[in-house]
Formats: C-alpha cells, sequence, structure tokens
C-alpha cells in the first residue's frame, strides 16, 4: 500500500491526495468515506491508462472522473500493462489454489513473476518453490511465459484480455486467431477461419435435412411465391438449398 506520489512523482496533482492509495505496481483503490454516498470523484494519474476493474472500461490517465459506488463495489481501476493472475476458490488455506486465470491490461508491456510453494511448510527453504515470468507483448497482443508451468490448462483457456470483446485468444500455439479489440480488430488469416468455419456449419445443416428425409437439390428457376417460401411451402428447389459434395 503506498500514496500515489510514490509511483507518479511526475504528476503534481497527486502530491496532497489523501483519499486514493496504489495496492501494489496494479490497482488504485478510491475508498468511500462519505456515508451515505453512492458514488464519488476519482483522480486517474497521468503517465499510464486506466482500467475500472469492474466494467473493463479504459481511461487516460490525468483526469477526475465520477464513478459509481454502491455499498457492495469499491472503486478499483488496474493500471494499463499490468498481468494479473487470478486464482481459483478454495474453501481453506489447506488447499491447493490453482491458478484460474492470468488477465492482462494491454497498453504497455509488462512482466510479471510468478511465485508458488506448498504455502503450508518451510519446504521452500530447501528450494521446493517454483518460479515463473510471464511477459506480455502489447505490439503482439501475445503472452508468454519461461520456467516452469503454473497451470495445467491450455494458455489460451486461462489468458483473459480486458476490453477484448472475444477474450479467448490462442496464445504461442501456431494456430489461427482473431482478436478484436475496442478499439481495433487484429485478424490473423481470417478468411482460412471464416471458409472453414462455414463449409463445417454448411455440412451439417444438409446431413440434417438428409435424415429428416428432406429432399436436397440444386437451386432451381425461382418458381413459387415470396409467400410460399416465406411460410416454407415452397420446394426445396425453390428454397434454394444445394447439395454439398
Amino acid at each position: 500500500m503506498r500514496a500515489l506520489f510514490m509511483d507518479f512523482p511526475n504528476d503534481p496533482k497527486v502530491a496532497d491526495l489523501a483519499d486514493e492509495y496504489m495496492f501494489g505496481p496494479a490497482f488504485l483503490v478510491a475508498p468511500v468515506t462519505d456515508q451515505g454516498a453512492t458514488s464519488r470523484a476519482v483522480y486517474l494519474p497521468a503517465g499510464a491508462d486506466w482500467y475500472n476493474y469492474w466494467t473493463n472500461e479504459r481511461f487516460h490517465g490525468g483526469q477526475t472522473i465520477n464513478v459509481a459506488a454502491p455499498i457492495d463495489t469499491l472503486p478499483l481501476f488496474v493500471r494499463a500493462g499490468s498481468i494479473l493472475p487470478l486464482g481459483e476458490a478454495i474453501e481453506n488455506t489447506n488447499q491447493v489454489q490453482a491458478i484460474a486465470k492470468v488477465r492482462v491490461y494491454p497498453g504497455t508491456n509488462s512482466d510479471f513473476t510468478l511465485y508458488q510453494d506448498d504455502g503450508k511448510t518451510y519446504a521452500y527453504e530447501k528450494g521446493d518453490s517454483s518460479i515463473t515470468h510471464l511477459h506480455w507483448d502489447d505490439a503482439a497482443r501475445k503472452l508468454s511465459h519461461e520456467g516452469p508451468a503454473a497451470w495445467k490448462s491450455s494458455d489460451a483457456q486461462i489468458l483473459e484480455i480486458a476490453g477484448v470483446e472475444e477474450a479467448r485468444m490462442r496464445v504461442e500455439t501456431g494456430q489461427h486467431a482473431v482478436d478484436r479489440t475496442l478499439d481495433q480488430l487484429f485478424v490473423v488469416d481470417l478468411l482460412d477461419i471464416v471458409a472453414a468455419d462455414f463449409l463445417e456449419h454448411v455440412h451439417e445443416l444438409v446431413e440434417r435435412l438428409v435424415a429428416a428425409g428432406l429432399p436436397v437439390g440444386e437451386r432451381g428457376g425461382g418458381g413459387g411465391n415470396e409467400r410460399e417460401r416465406a411460410e416454407g411451402n415452397g420446394s426445396p428447389e425453390e428454397i434454394g438449398f444445394h447439395r454439398c459434395p
């Protein structure tokens, strides 16, 4: 827990800001101290972008915003460029807490050192622990890691990117991927993905029609009226089904 001026010495507006603080290098906490208040003004330090932890909305630093703060929601922001490992829910400290997600807040390159031990004994003093280094390449939208495996699932299942509409990415697997962000679209071999997916669904549809005993043929010359086609009374040729090879 640190005062903001320790992390943002070049921003004079945080020099005497006493009702916000940093919790570690990633979190900015803005407690509500006024009884009955349901919102509060939050200053976001200059020199970084910030994400609302609850909504993933992104803001530029150097401005004051008004934030909803109902009684069950603490105003909490994450600095862009942060890597945030999230553990699975456990009932007590005797349970091993696995990594559920690694959430990345894009905006700049970043690194994170993930340390793990058994959490119960002094075995770490004898070297029974592991350190995994995580690196986020912001330009490539890629998470890499070195050292012992820190999770059992695939990287694509673990990685979560704040502000991404389609959050699941394939990370360093050599597979095709589409990463859609709020402000730009990154497309890798998109045509291959769309074509393969489309053909798969077409084949599945035709197989289901054949299994149901419906005739499936080439498109006809367009007989039948629009009402018949809308009501499903036209022939398959008129409606326009095709038999796939």
